[in-house]
């Protein structure tokens, strides 16, 4: 099995118990609330559980965008993102003090969180570009992205690959 399938196992199987424990953790704090609103004890858990399936489909449609994609397209989202974020200042809702944000009529959305992913992706695409010193003629690759030359082409090349992240 590769590396990293095992590693996405685990990480799905830690976001699942946190999730699992947050709405059982929701669901017994909210079922007082639940009953003296008039509501079922167990109506915000299921308008919960109903949310947490939509951010499973959301999850399922993300991991299927290609990375190569989703860095290419990180200067559109950007200018996107800012544009919403434009939007909450002149059109936006205020929450507890704070206006972050916009009033869809079906659901409420928050800008910021969309700006963040898309400056991640953008930061991504710059810090994996090849760059070459003019002195030296040395090229050498801005952060810790894997170069196409310093690709491991075995599994006993790995460890050595993975150090050559500078040249």
């Amino acid at each position: 099995m590769p590396r990293g399938v095992a590693n996405g196992r685990v990480l799905l199987l830690i976001t699942t118990l946190l999730v699992t424990f947050g709405t059982i953790a929701v669901a017994s704090a909210s079922e007082g609330q639940s009953t003296a609103n008039g509501g079922s004890a167990w109506s915000i858990m299921i308008h919960d559980l109903v949310y947490l399936g939509f951010g499973i489909f959301a999850l399922y449609l993300a991991s299927r965008v290609r990375l190569d994609r989703l860095v290419r397209a990180a200067p559109v989202l950007i200018i996107f993102g800012l544009g919403l974020l434009v939007a909450v200042r002149a059109i936006g809702v205020t929450s507890n003090g704070g206006k972050r944000w916009l009033n869809l009529h079906v659901m409420y959305l928050q800008p910021s969180e969309l700006f963040n992913s898309s400056r991640c992706s953008s930061s991504r695409g710059w810090f994996s570009t090849t760059t070459t010193n003019s002195v030296t003629g040395a090229s050498w690759r801005c952060g810790r992205c894997p170069s196409p030359s310093g690709a491991p082409s075995s599994s006993s090349n790995r460890t050595s690959a993975r150090h050559r992240w500078w040249r």
